[in-house]
């Protein structure tokens, strides 16, 4: 029965990664009027992937543009505040604590629409880990997990978490069970599952996992530190 309840879990994750990129496909087509909200949400969140402050900007137009067209919905708030949260995290502001209050807010104000969606609960937690509130990160994303369990993106960004509080192993067990949800997986699962190794001092893992990310460039640093802590000075 545990064999089949994970084969159930990973065909529905795999469906919505493909439901979601059909309906970003569509919607960029169509844009049928009564679905503006969440066509603005779907091309935010693809362009969220992408480590750059311009495409940070463009998609917090988006989310903002999204909240106007449904100010109900509570996506386009746990959207926006991942953005005010990548802004302090590569010090795209020259206010980056005002950034993090303003994404606590956000996912708060996500929750408060809608109390069973886990975006607006994970937006929470990785804001409250940034601020180094390490109990109120754990206890929404564990509500997070509650409310969706098959979200690889939320066991993802969970298994971060586990890892900054100090549980590597359950780090490790949650970023492998995303990357079996979801195979399409970005390349911050990689990042995220890297630093896990890092931190556990598995430097060749570390280094074989972000081998395999398709941009790198994010993962230099780490890369570096890794191939020095091995002897590979030239490399490093």
């Amino acid at each position: 029965f545990e064999f089949q309840d994970e084969v159930t879990a990973v065909i529905a994750a795999r469906l919505a990664v493909r439901i979601d990129a059909a309906e970003r496909h569509r919607l960029l087509s169509e844009a049928p009027p009564g679905l503006q909200a969440y066509g603005l949400i779907l091309r935010g969140q693809q362009l969220s992937l992408l480590v750059a402050r311009e495409a940070n900007l463009h998609a917090r137009r988006l989310f903002e543009e999204a909240a106007h067209h449904d100010p109900q919905y509570a996506r386009s708030y746990a959207g926006l505040a991942r953005t005010f949260q990548e802004a302090w995290r590569y010090r795209w502001s020259d206010t980056p604590d005002r950034c993090l209050t303003q994404a606590i807010d956000l996912a708060e104000h996500a929750i408060k629409l809608d109390p069973s969606d886990a975006r607006g609960y994970a937006a929470l937690g990785q804001a409250r880990l940034f601020k180094r509130e390490h109990n109120q990160s754990l206890a929404a994303y564990d509500r997070a997990l509650q409310l969706n369990p098959n979200d690889a993106d939320v066991l993802a960004d969970t298994g971060h978490c586990m890892s900054s509080c100090g549980d590597p192993q359950r780090a490790i067990e949650l970023l492998q069970r995303a990357m079996r949800l979801n195979p399409y997986y970005p390349d911050w699962y990689l990042w995220n599952l890297g630093e896990v190794h890092f931190d556990l001092g598995n430097y060749e893992e570390a280094v074989q996992t972000l081998n395999q990310m398709r941009d790198q460039s994010d993962a230099y640093r780490l890369l570096a530190a890794s191939h020095a802590l091995l002897g590979h000075l030239t490399e490093a």
